[in-house]
């Protein structure tokens, strides 16, 4: 994936309704404090990590894309891959790719509201 893949993390949370704030943090050594707060991200609200030059330089991947089931269908998802996208947008990113579970069709509908396609089925055998 080359050598200088980084990894960024982004939340959303609300702050004055109907708006929500997205907030980019990037993350280059994990502590232990670290880890704790993305636990409690991914326990709440909305989280999203971005893996910054995956398989080339212009290319970024969204690795995870959390919202809280409670906040679902609230705009939170749209506004972390806006903010995402705007960042791309920037650093003059030519693609993203994005994880999905195939047999989540819901993960898989908002995605293509975003504007993603599928290009590419790894199969996977557990053994």
């Amino acid at each position: 994936m080359g050598d200088d893949v980084q990894r960024d993390a982004a939340r959303a949370r609300p702050e004055a309704e109907p708006a929500w704030r997205v907030i980019r943090t990037e993350v280059v050594a994990l502590s232990d404090a670290d880890l704790a707060e993305i636990h409690d991200l991914r326990t709440r609200t909305g989280y999203a990590e971005v893996l910054r030059g995956f398989a080339h330089a212009g290319r970024w991947m969204i690795g995870i894309a959390l919202v809280d089931t409670a906040w679902r269908g609230c705009g939170i998802g749209k506004a972390l891959v806006a903010a995402i996208v705007e960042d791309a947008r920037a650093a003059c990113v030519a693609s993203f790719a994005a994880g999905v579970i195939v047999t989540r069709e819901r993960s898989l509908a908002f995605w293509a509201r975003e504007g993603f396609t599928t290009e590419v089925v790894r199969l996977e055998r557990r053994i």
